[in-house]
């Protein structure tokens, strides 16, 4: 029986592809489960794709919020600065040797002394004072004079015809003093008190009160403490408390002891301003010195060469004095003429 060659040909295929199975079939008995190892990469491309992200508007906030929010951003990058540098002054410092240990304390000392330099100026330029600042008051700096007594025999002209006597005292130690003129001229009397403080420059009254009697009745004048620490002057119900016109002030007892104590220290302006307190006010009295004159006082025939000086004071019972200075004499007040509201001009000659 012949073969046609088509039917050769499918048989020789089919006689190969067994062989082959069988070979395939022998060589995959050589392989197990445990042989075969994963892939070390995946292809991504074989996963799904990734469901879609639906993202949700932030909330929106309110002004406010967002200041505070932009405020601890600030506050937290400040912080994380301000430890930086701790940080690095830390390290610093501790590499540091000694020679940089003393020009650190040299930078600081310089760093302070400029830091106090630039807080005073910024002081002075920022404060202001609430009030305008006091004049000193004093028209010439003279230290305070020594304490003194002066006698006096007293006569009189105008209305009334006196005859008595008087005394100007002044005492001091090294803070205050206290000065009092008194006058008994039968049927009048006058009496002055004046105390204070002493300062290296002048003396400032701090109480003051003075008064008058005419045949035993009694007449107050002028009344009033001074403070300065509070800048006031209390007239004691008189007035009421007023604003302290100058750093020191002064009564007309007072004012005797200033011009005393300058004129024995060969000091001899032409005029003087002292603020001066008066019955329910305080006022600048100007004095005025007059040329050298000779005077003579009581039951002395001897001539003094003396220096008057005058002033206006509106007191409670005393209008104006003229006082003579005696140069040769430490400059005491050798006389007075003081005039009364009255009308009475009281003469005070010193008695030996």
């Amino acid at each position: 029986m012949t073969t046609s060659p088509l039917r050769r040909t499918l048989i020789a295929s089919a006689l190969l592809h067994t062989a082959l199975a069988a070979t395939l079939w022998l060589n995959a008995a050589d392989y197990t489960v445990d042989a075969i190892k994963p892939p070390e990469v995946i292809d991504t491309t074989i996963l799904p794709p990734p469901e879609p992200v639906v993202e949700t508007p932030a909330p929106s906030l309110a002004p406010t919020a967002k200041k505070n929010q932009a405020h601890a951003g600030k506050a937290a990058a400040k912080g994380m600065n301000s430890q930086a540098k701790d940080t690095v002054g830390d390290n610093a410092n501790a590499d540091g040797n000694t020679a940089s240990a003393g020009n650190a304390d040299a930078a600081d000392k310089t760093g302070d002394a400029q830091g106090q330099g630039l807080t005073g100026a910024d002081k002075g330029a920022t404060e202001t004072p609430s009030v305008a600042e006091l004049p000193s008051g004093v028209p010439v700096d003279v230290k305070p004079s020594g304490g003194f007594t002066v006698k006096y025999n007293v006569t009189s002209t105008g209305k009334l015809d006196l005859g008595g006597s008087g005394s100007f005292t002044y005492k001091r130690d090294e803070a205050n003093y206290s000065a009092d003129l008194s006058i008994t001229a039968s049927p009048f009397k006058v009496g002055a008190h004046s105390k204070g403080e002493i300062r290296p420059n002048t003396l400032a009254t701090t109480e003051f009160h003075d008064g008058y009697s005419i045949f035993g009745i009694g007449k107050n004048g002028s009344r009033y403490k001074i403070k300065y620490n509070e800048e006031l002057v209390d007239f004691n119900g008189k007035g009421g408390a007023k604003p302290l016109p100058a750093k020191a002030m002064f009564d007309y007892v007072s004012a005797i002891v200033y011009i005393q104590s300058l004129l024995q220290q060969g000091k001899h302006p032409q005029t003087l301003s002292l603020y001066v307190g008066k019955k329910s006010d305080s006022t600048k009295a100007t004095v005025t010195f007059g040329t050298m004159e000779n005077i003579s006082v009581y039951n002395d025939p001897t001539s003094y060469p003396a220096i008057p000086a005058s002033f206006a004071i509106e007191s409670g019972s005393i209008k104006s004095l003229t006082i003579w200075f005696v140069p040769s004499k430490q400059s005491l007040p050798y006389k007075m003429s003081i005039v009364l509201k009255e009308g009475t001009t009281v003469i005070l000659n010193k008695t030996e």
